[in-house]
């Protein structure tokens, strides 16, 4: 049948049977994360994948999940941005344990305070936004150990008092404050939580703020940034009004595209381990790692296989691993030795990144590469990764003793090992007691 426009119908429901068939059938050309030619599609990515990369694909979105995809995506958006802050943080923030403001780790990251102000003059600049916030934070400072700091402020909201200006009453239904209620019964979210109180009191008795407390609550607990960085973050969330204010300003974009780029970016540095997940590792370096792996498994074809659980590897030492993801953000991943006759599998070895500064920039992919290449020929690597000795064999192990350079040596152990492994596959288990003794009559 042909259309008003003399096209043939036919032949564009073939093609939708075609298009359609394909994808419910589970087929792509190519796979989604390293472009490998043989891939099916998974439901819980939503994408098609090849038999190595679902897991880890799987479990990275998982780790991410909490991170809008937005907010994500500046690692390939704005690249120089994110190597920008990247730079900046790690090159800039002191972390001395007395009188460092961030927290060290793999990337530094706000401690207090003043470690949140040296970030927001990074990504501004000199600016009277930051004239405000550094007012309040000084004045917090000599205030204390007084009535009049933050602390003596909470300890004066008793059951009836005023505090400056503002009166304060609190009752069965929760706190007022100039007849405003705080508390879990209040009509709007931003004033169920009265440990903010002292923090707007401070700032409203000190001449910081003079909005009415309804609109300062609001403006405290305005957006979802802070949240989100401290359900995905280490840093510790500021608690003066002024800081917390300009944070959410910034990250809005209220202050112009660059500086909210520049906070997102920081957000995602803090939060994940960038070249080792999924939507923030630049694809090209991704796609190129994991198929590096796919390489190793094609020159030890029968060693290495990809299941839906991780990769399993048949090492020298005839012992059986299992490389598999973990929703852990510091590596992601964890190394067990797996039974050969049943389900069996010790802890996670204590195996790990070593953090230096080369690793730390090495995609996912890379990772799994060097593990893989390690656990194949697991005794020479139990030579450097001491957490393997004791998953092999002693007679197998390298030793000082004469005689153990000798490859005659080292064949007559894996002889033997191969031999028990053999005597274990065929084990059936012992006959009954009577058979060994006859059957008394």
């Amino acid at each position: 049948m042909t259309n008003k426009n003399g096209e043939n119908e036919n032949d564009n429901e073939d093609d939708f049977d075609e298009v359609y068939t394909g994808i419910w059938n589970g087929e792509e050309d190519v796979c989604e994360s390293c472009e490998h030619d043989e891939c099916s599609w998974h439901p819980e990515s939503s994408m098609f994948l090849c038999d190595l990369c679902a897991p880890w694909v799987g479990i990275s979105l998982r780790r991410t999940e909490q991170i809008p995809y937005g907010v994500l995506e500046i690692t390939q958006r704005s690249p120089d941005v994110f190597q920008e802050i990247r730079n900046l943080i790690t090159d800039n923030a002191s972390t001395k344990r007395r009188e460092g403001h961030w927290f060290s780790g793999r990337v530094p990251q706000p401690r207090n305070e003043e470690g949140w102000l040296e970030f927001l003059q990074w990504i501004l600049g000199k600016t009277d936004e930051l004239e405000r916030v550094k007012t309040a934070i000084e004045m917090r400072e000599s205030t204390i150990g007084t009535s009049e700091s933050v602390t003596g402020i909470r300890h004066q909201i008793i059951n009836q008092c005023e505090i400056g200006d503002d009166t304060i009453i609190e009752d069965g239904w929760g706190t007022w404050v100039n007849g405003v209620l705080f508390g879990p019964d209040a009509h709007d979210m931003h004033f169920h939580n009265t440990a903010i109180l002292p923090q707007l009191l401070f700032d409203r008795y000190h001449g910081l703020d003079h909005r009415p407390i309804e609109e300062m609550a609001y403006a405290y607990q305005k957006g979802p940034w802070l949240n989100q960085i401290r359900e995905t973050t280490s840093a510790r969330i500021p608690t003066t009004p002024a800081l917390r204010e300009l944070v959410t300003r910034i990250a809005n974009g209220d202050l112009g595209n660059i500086a909210a780029e520049r906070f997102h970016a920081a957000s995602v540095i803090w939060a994940v381990h960038v070249e080792r997940e999924f939507q923030t590792c630049p694809r090209v370096p991704w796609a190129a790692s994991f198929r590096g792996v796919h390489q190793i498994a094609r020159e030890n074809e029968g060693r290495v296989r990809f299941e839906d659980d991780g990769i399993y590897i048949d090492a020298t030492s005839k012992n059986l691993y299992r490389i598999a993801p973990t929703n852990d953000r510091s590596d992601g991943f964890e190394v067990r030795q797996y039974a050969r006759l049943d389900n069996d599998r010790t802890p996670p070895i204590c195996i790990h990144t070593s953090g230096d500064p080369h690793e730390l920039e090495m995609p996912m992919g890379d990772i799994i590469a060097s593990l893989v290449l390690a656990l194949l020929d697991d005794i020479e690597s139990s030579a450097h990764i001491h957490t393997l000795r004791r998953h092999i064999t002693p007679d197998l192990l390298p030793s000082e003793r004469p005689g153990w350079g000798d490859e005659r040596v080292r064949r007559r152990a894996m002889r033997r090992r191969a031999l028990r492994d053999a005597r274990r596959a065929r084990f059936e288990g012992y006959l009954p007691w009577g058979d060994y003794f006859g059957e008394e009559e």
